[in-house]
C-alpha cells in the first residue's frame, strides 16, 4: 500500500476557513466523507483513483501559519499517482479558499 503525506500552507486563512473549504472541496473532488470531527478540523474520506479505492484524511492542525495536511493511501497505486491526486485536491481547495 502506497501512502503519502502532503502539507500545504494557507497564510492569512483561519483554521475554520480552511476546514469549511475542505468540506466543499471534498465534494467537488468526488470523495465521500465518512467521518467528520469539527472540533479537531478533521475529515476522513474515501475515493477512487485508477479504479482502485483510496483513503484520504484531511486535517487542519492548530498553529500558525495555517496548514492543511492530507494523508492519502491506496492499494496498487504508485506514489506519483497519489501525489498527482493530492495536487488536484489542493488546486480545488485553493479555489474554494479564494
Amino acid at each position: 500500500m502506497a501512502k503519502l503525506e502532503v502539507r500545504r500552507y494557507f497564510a492569512g486563512k483561519s483554521a475554520n476557513e480552511c476546514y469549511q473549504a475542505i468540506l466543499r472541496a471534498v465534494e467537488k473532488a468526488g470523495y465521500a466523507i465518512f467521518k467528520k470531527r469539527e472540533i479537531a478540523f478533521l475529515v476522513l474520506c474515501d475515493g477512487s483513483l485508477d479504479n482502485s479505492a483510496i483513503n484520504i484524511n484531511l486535517m487542519v492542525p492548530f498553529g500558525s501559519p495555517t496548514a492543511v495536511t492530507m494523508n492519502i493511501s491506496g492499494e496498487n497505486i504508485p506514489e506519483d499517482r497519489l501525489s498527482a491526486e493530492a495536487d488536484r485536491f489542493f488546486s480545488i481547495l485553493k479555489k474554494e479558499l479564494g
